[in-house]
Formats: C-alpha cells, sequence, structure tokens
C-alpha cells in the first residue's frame, strides 16, 4: 500500500457542524419520460440506523483529511466526499511548497470514525486538474482529468486500497455492477465487462449510434437490443421504441402510452414479453419505492393513488392522489412506513403503514422560506427528519410520530446531515479558501 498523509481522527465533541457535499450516486442512466419517477434512492432507501434515543452529539468523532505539515508545505486544493456502502471515501488534492500536486483517496468508517487506508492516484502522472470518483461494490473507479482534456482510469480496490490502471479511452460511463465488474462504455461504440480482479474482458459488444447504453435489471439496454450483463450475448430482443425502461429493485418494468391509456409492465428480460401489465388513464405519474419494492400509480383526474407491490403489480391499498411537485416522498422496510403528500398540499407529509395503507400520522415538511424538511432515514422505531438547509434534525417515533430529540446545526449555510452506513453523519465541503485543514470534512453522530 502507498504511504499517504495520515487522516487525523480525534475524538471530540466540538460544535463544528456539517453542510452538504458532493454526493455522487453511481447511476446507470437518467429515464427518459418525465411521467416515471423513480424516487431518489437518498430518500427513498429507508436505510435502518442504530437507534439513537437521546438527543446525540456531534463529533463524537472527526476526519481532518491529510496531515498537514509543520511547515505548511502542503496546502489542500480540493477535498470531496463520496458515499461507499458503510464507509466513506474521502478524495483530496494536496501542494507542496515546489507547486506540484498529488492526489489521494481514504477510506474511513462511519461507525469509528477510524481509517482503513489511504493511497495516491495518479503518482508517476503530472497535472492532473481533478479526480472523480465512482463507488461500486468492490471498487471505486477513478477518473483523473488533466486540464487539457485527458484522463486516466483508475480502479481503486475497496478492501485495501490498491490501484490499478486501466487502458481503456475517453469512458462515457462507469457504472460497476454484477459481483464487482465495471462496464466500460467507448464513444467509438463499444461496452466491455472488465473484471477488476484478473484485468480480464469478461466480454466485449458494439452498439450503433443513438442514446447512450444504459443498465436496467439484469440487463444492458442498447439503442438497438437489450443483452443480459453476465454474458453480452443472451436476451438479444429488440426493445419497444414506444417504451421507457426503467429499473426498480434490479428489475426491469415499463412503460407505454397511447392514445388515452397507459399501460404498466414487469418485463421478463430473457424475452422482453411483460410478466404482468396494468393499464391505467394516460395522466398518471409512476414512481417507485425501492425499499419497500412498491410502485405508486397517481391520477390527479381520478384523484386516487394506488400502491402496488412491484413483484406481481397486485393493488395493496390506495389513497388520495399526490400533491404536484411533491416533496419527500419516502419509503422504509425497517420501520415499515411509507410517507407521501396526499392532496393539493404538498407542504405535509401522511405517514402510512406500508403493508395495510392505514394513515399513522402528518408530518409538516415546509421549513422557513422555500426551503423543505426532508426524510434523511428510519430505523425499526424513529424516523429522522433533516431541517430545511440542514440547520435541524429532527427524530420521531416511527410508529406515533411523537418527538423523540432535536439536533440543532449553528452553520446551516456550511455544514448537513447525512445518513451513510447505517450511521449518522456531518459533512462539510472544502475548497481552496479553507485549505488550511482547520476543519473537519466529516464528523459523527451519536
Amino acid at each position: 500500500m502507498d504511504s499517504a498523509p495520515t487522516s487525523r481522527v480525534r475524538d471530540r465533541r466540538q460544535t463544528h457542524y456539517a453542510r452538504n457535499t458532493f454526493f455522487f450516486l453511481l447511476a446507470a442512466g437518467a429515464i427518459a419520460a418525465a411521467a416515471i419517477l423513480i424516487v431518489p434512492r437518498f430518500f427513498a432507501s429507508g436505510i435502518a440506523v442504530a437507534d439513537i434515543t437521546e438527543t446525540p452529539s456531534i463529533g463524537v468523532w472527526a476526519v481532518d483529511g491529510p496531515t498537514v505539515l509543520d511547515d505548511g508545505a502542503d496546502a489542500l486544493v480540493e477535498r470531496s466526499v463520496t458515499t461507499a456502502q458503510d464507509r466513506v471515501l474521502l478524495a483530496w488534492r494536496v501542494r507542496d511548497a515546489g507547486g506540484a500536486e498529488s492526489s489521494w483517496l481514504s477510506l474511513v468508517d462511519t461507525t469509528t470514525g477510524d481509517e482503513s487506508w489511504s493511497t495516491q492516484v495518479g503518482a508517476d502522472i503530472s497535472g492532473i486538474d481533478q479526480i472523480t470518483t465512482f463507488v461500486g461494490s468492490r471498487y471505486a473507479v477513478v477518473r483523473a482529468s488533466m486540464a487539457d482534456s485527458i484522463s486516466s482510469l483508475f480502479l481503486v480496490s475497496l478492501s485495501d486500497g490498491s490501484a490499478r490502471e486501466i487502458e481503456w479511452p475517453d469512458v462515457l460511463g462507469m457504472p460497476e455492477t454484477l459481483d464487482g465488474d465495471a462496464i466500460l462504455y467507448d464513444p467509438a461504440g463499444t461496452v466491455v465487462r472488465y473484471d477488476p480482479d484478473d484485468g480480464a474482458t469478461r466480454w466485449e459488444t458494439s452498439f450503433v449510434e443513438g442514446e447512450q447504453p444504459r443498465i436496467v435489471g439484469a440487463s444492458l439496454l442498447l439503442p438497438d437490443r437489450v443483452l443480459s450483463l453476465e454474458d453480452g450475448l443472451s436476451g438479444g430482443w429488440l426493445p419497444s421504441p414506444e417504451a421507457t425502461y426503467f429499473d426498480l429493485n434490479g428489475r426491469m418494468m415499463s412503460r407505454v402510452d397511447v392514445d388515452e391509456w397507459s399501460k404498466v409492465s414487469l418485463i421478463n428480460e430473457d424475452d422482453g414479453l411483460s410478466a404482468w401489465t396494468l393499464e391505467f388513464p394516460a395522466d398518471v405519474e409512476v414512481r417507485g419505492v425501492p425499499d419497500l419494492d412498491l410502485l405508486l400509480v397517481s391520477s390527479a383526474a381520478n384523484g386516487w393513488t394506488q400502491v402496488l407491490r412491484a413483484s406481481d403489480g397486485n393493488q395493496l391499498w390506495t389513497t388520495g392522489v399526490i400533491a404536484p411537485d411533491p416533496h419527500g416522498i419516502f419509503g422504509s422496510a425497517a420501520a415499515g412506513i411509507l410517507l407521501l403528500p396526499v392532496g393539493e398540499d404538498n407542504a405535509n407529509l401522511t405517514v402510512f403503514d406500508a403493508e395495510n395503507g392505514a394513515a399513522l400520522y402528518d408530518i409538516s415538511v415546509r421549513a422557513e422560506g422555500d426551503t423543505w424538511r426532508a426524510p434523511l432515514g428510519a430505523s425499526s422505531n424513529t424516523l429522522y427528519i433533516a431541517d430545511g438547509g440542514d440547520a435541524k434534525l429532527f427524530a420521531r417515533d416511527a410508529t406515533t410520530g411523537q418527538g423523540r430529540w432535536l439536533l440543532s446545526n449553528s452553520h446551516p449555510g456550511e455544514y448537513g446531515f447525512k445518513l451513510w452506513g447505517g450511521n449518522l453523519v456531518m459533512t462539510r465541503s472544502v475548497w481552496a479558501s479553507d485549505a488550511d485543514g482547520s476543519e473537519p470534512p466529516l464528523q459523527g453522530i451519536r
């Protein structure tokens, strides 16, 4: 492992608070139709956190980033924070007294704040202008970009920080998929499934010009055909030009609008045929709640929202129509709840029992001015809600809505709350203006 400037991890309770920072989600591609919206995983993941029954403290651990040398020769140029399952990946660039810059990655455990490893990226490359990190299940794919638009691509193991450069020009997208392999797209029209462990190419195929390939379910959706991610060969059926395909919990779903009707289907990825299809009025909006494996089908013209089980299309319960421009749709399997803004006013969320649709209580999500509160996550007993601008963090009993504690953030314009790896943390965006390292970019909450 490369030696590196070590991250200082301190056990302290200071009133340093965190602001929203880069939260880069590795995505297979954008959904084409505006009528279909998959609830962002940041709000819909429902990741269970350890239950915090009393008002917690901020800064029970803190990560400062690279140690500044005694003579002040090293200056922090840029730093960003990326989620990596139950850990957090910190990326930074530092400049020494001679003006030379170097790029580093560190992996930090969000339970203890302990650093697992630090490694230098592109040590033999000069002129790195920016590093961009895409985190998968076993590897981080790191693009080191130079000012002349030339990029180098590295695979960094999340287990030990070992890095290996990949010879792959002008990569457009790098979603990591089955078993930790990387799917790489070449703008010349080639797709490769790459095995990071031995550097072998599992399969390679070409595609015609059109929309960029994207992963939907367990398949690779190309402009002219749909292929299995397993071997890059099977499948081979033609996607319907009238259909919009989208992913929900690793399944391929589709929507087709014809005249006054909209057909929503679960697709059998072997042959492209539908496992089930339901017909709705054409005005419906379809939203997915991944953590609960639910589909929400809402019709403003008819005044209803149907809650469907995605696996078989069965209707579980119905409620009123979801408000326009909804804020904070959220589902948690751990707590067994679904939050929806029902009715014309999207300033309030109704908390439902996800199984039977019983309305449990209401939550106001409008904060001061034009800011909004948003569900951050839930344990089996507690729902956590961040205030607009991350000024406050509320904890409520997930079943009754009764308040448990309130945590205030005295620097909401600088720090923000996050839920990473089942732990509550605070993050801070750190740039050249505060490169002295005096404020930690990452702190634990307990």
